[in-house]
């Protein structure tokens, strides 16, 4: 039994997924009283997932980047999670973060639970192989 299965998290952490890469769909954004501090910050919630991920500064910047200013144009748009090392309070620790780029849809035939309004699919490219791409099989 793992620490993290006897204290459930309310929000989605880096060790969920861990050193691999997670594609997801957007289904809701939320803002919501969160940390320590009850700092009022956006929440993703990804379609078939129960946590929500909090997003920072960071995280909202590549959102924009990538999916335009206009959230509500978010809901059904697929993203890719992953982590990386960050320094948090004088320590190192997993962090999530969204990739700069947007998922190569799956390949035909592939379940998928990302709502109707999602882009058109297209083919893979060579370059888009992942062999760390954990298309939306992740429990959290």
């Amino acid at each position: 039994m793992r620490s993290s299965d006897i204290f459930k998290n309310k929000y989605l952490k880096g060790d969920k997924i861990a050193d691999r890469k997670v594609v997801v769909a957007i289904s809701r954004i939320k803002i919501e009283e969160v940390g320590r501090k009850k700092e009022q910050l956006p929440v993703l919630y990804f379609t078939g997932k129960d946590l929500g991920m909090v997003c920072n500064r960071t995280n909202w910047r590549t959102l924009t980047t990538l999916l335009g200013d206009e959230t509500d144009d978010w809901i059904g748009q697929r993203i890719t999670l992953y982590t990386a090392p960050v320094e948090f309070e004088g320590e190192t620790t997993m962090a999530l973060r969204i990739m700069p780029k947007k998922p190569v849809a799956p390949p035909p035939g592939a379940k998928s639970t990302a709502p109707a309004k999602t882009e058109p699919a297209q083919e893979p490219s060579d370059n888009d192989t992942d062999p760390d791409l954990a298309p939306d099989d992740a429990n959290f």
